[in-house]
């Protein structure tokens, strides 16, 4: 993702992710979601999404 001068946020696409996750991703996904203040930041994040592009 990356950050421009304006705060807005633009993130590029790319169809090499379009994939199924492998077990090692997954363990990791699951680490990265258990830890302090994930939802929280994934829930502001959310919030900001929705007022950028207005859904």
């Amino acid at each position: 993702m990356f950050e421009t001068s304006d705060d807005e946020f633009y993130m590029l696409i790319d169809d090499s992710n379009n994939r199924p996750l492998t077990d090692e991703e997954k363990e990791h996904m699951k680490w990265v979601e258990s830890q302090p203040g994930y939802k929280e930041s994934m829930a502001e994040a959310e919030a900001k999404a929705k007022r950028l592009f207005g859904l």
